[in-house]
């Protein structure tokens, strides 16, 4: 295992077992508490999801429970929640993609986890089905505004500049400025406190219930599984 910690796709978070709760997905485009965007823009696809506003229910009052939380006038955007397993596959090949393009030093092996920094896959390495955090609900990608709707320095998505090497996105990393280290410290402070697992791997990347919480958490279970359609009733 990394110093930094196992990755979305270890074997011992794929063993946890997955008890469906029957909570249903909740949209935050609704909630006036936490920012959202009526679509997202994938930016390394080209595409929009209209889809990332839903969450489940328990994760939505997690939100507003750290949003009370915010220092300094700070106010949480809700960037993605729910990822439809399409969008999750096509985004995980076109990373693939470009690391392989960019690194041919690098096995297949090495590509796939050097891949699992930035996204979860479909398909596991051994060819078994995955259970993305954001293709359930549970996961949440969080940027920060103040209290002049500017963004809080902590950094980049992946989507967002693919040249970006995965050591940056690190929750902890050292290769950042010393702001972004700063800012990524209490956002992962803050977002803890109400019970969210983060991805260390990923600054933005919280999760409550999913199979990465549980193992973080010691709980023999995860609460949700996929979800092919939004349950909004």
């Amino acid at each position: 295992m990394s110093s930094i910690g196992l990755k979305i796709a270890a074997p011992e978070v794929l063993d946890i077992p997955i008890v469906e709760s029957g909570e249903k997905l909740v949209d935050m485009r609704q909630n006036p508490f936490i920012l959202t965007d009526n679509r997202y823009h994938v930016a390394c696809l080209n595409t929009y999801s209209e889809e990332h506003g839903y969450v489940r229910e328990t994760v939505a009052k997690m939100l507003e429970a750290a949003q009370l939380k915010m220092p300094n006038g700070w106010q949480l955007k809700l960037i993605e929640g729910f990822r439809s397993s399409r969008l999750q596959s096509l985004l995980f090949d076109t990373v693939f993609k470009y690391q392989a393009e960019s690194q041919p030093e690098l096995t297949e092996d090495q590509i796939f986890d050097r891949c699992l920094e930035m996204v979860s896959p479909i398909i596991n390495a051994d060819g078994s089905n995955n259970v993305p955090p954001h293709c359930t609900g549970a996961a949440v990608d969080i940027k920060v505004f103040d209290k002049n709707g500017i963004e809080v320095n902590l950094g980049q998505f992946p989507e967002e500049d693919l040249s970006l090497p995965p050591e940056s996105f690190r929750t902890y990393s050292k290769t950042v400025p010393e702001e972004q280290q700063f800012n990524r410290a209490l956002l992962c402070e803050l977002m803890e406190s109400v019970g969210f697992v983060n991805y260390p791997y990923e600054w933005w990347h919280f999760s409550y219930g999913d199979r990465y919480w549980a193992y973080s958490k010691q709980i023999p279970k995860a609460l949700y599984s996929a979800q092919h359609e939004r349950n909004e009733g």
